[in-house]
């Protein structure tokens, strides 16, 4: 059984490799719609090269996609719950404190929740969108974000 912490850093680069699949979506669409059609009329004797571009790395794209989802399922299989928590400390200070659950395996052999926590301050800029937005429209000095759905649903949209 891997530690919290190892487990948060898997985690986080399942995160970070979900977010570039995301838009990897975006920029093939932006391939098809704008990209293709321009090199076809304005440099006909690369089109084809750039296509062929698109094509290996969709192909690693897909690859890597498929891995996270995978590894997504077995951090999912032990991660019992992941909260982020933002709470203002000054006017340009949050607190932000991720609280994680995973499934340890006790000397026992019986599993057993284990709660790791890591707190930092952040600046303004650091956070979230939906928290900053949440701050201006309604002065909202505490916000909570369900990582693991956020991830779920992210996972998801890489489909």
């Amino acid at each position: 059984m891997p530690e919290p912490i190892t487990m948060t850093i898997v985690l986080l680069l399942g995160v970070t490799a979900a977010v570039a699949l995301t838009f990897w979506h975006k920029i093939l669409g932006w391939a098809e719609e704008s990209l293709f059609p321009w090199m076809e009329r304005n440099l006909p004797t690369v089109a084809d090269a750039v296509r062929q571009a698109f094509i290996a790395l969709d192909n690693v794209a897909v690859a890597v996609r498929t891995r996270v989802q995978k590894a997504w399922q077995r951090v999912r299989a032990v991660l019992l719950g992941q909260m982020a928590e933002f709470a203002r400390r000054s006017r340009s200070e949050w607190v932000r404190r991720i609280v994680t659950w995973v499934a340890k395996v006790l000397p026992s052999g019986e599993m057993a929740p284990a709660k790791l926590v890591v707190e930092q301050v952040v600046n303004w800029e650091d956070l979230p969108d939906g928290v900053r937005e949440a701050f201006l429209r309604r002065k909202q000095e505490n916000a909570e974000i369900d990582v693991m759905e956020m991830r779920d649903r992210e996972l998801v949209m890489t489909h």
